[in-house]
C-alpha cells in the first residue's frame, strides 16, 4: 500500500506496521471473535486528557463517559 493510500485512510503517512508492538498496545480478542488493539495505560491517559481539554473548550459542561 502506498503512503498516499495509507494517509487517505488513517489521516497520517505510514501504517501500524511502522511502529513497534509496544507503541501500538496489545491485541485483545473479544467475546464474540472480534479483535482490537488496546493502548497502553499511559497512552490512553494522554488521549483521554486531550479529548477532555478539547471538548471542555467547546462544551464546558459536557462529560466524557467513555472512550472507545
Amino acid at each position: 500500500m502506498s503512503a498516499y493510500h495509507s494517509k487517505r485512510k488513517t489521516g497520517r503517512v505510514g501504517s501500524h506496521r511502522d511502529r513497534s508492538p509496544s507503541a501500538c498496545g496489545r491485541f485483545k480478542h473479544g467475546q464474540f471473535g472480534y479483535g482490537k488493539y488496546v493502548y497502553p495505560d499511559n497512552v490512553m491517559d494522554e488521549i483521554r486528557e486531550f479529548f477532555e481539554r478539547q471538548s471542555g473548550a467547546v462544551l464546558p459542561h459536557a462529560r466524557i463517559l467513555y472512550i472507545v
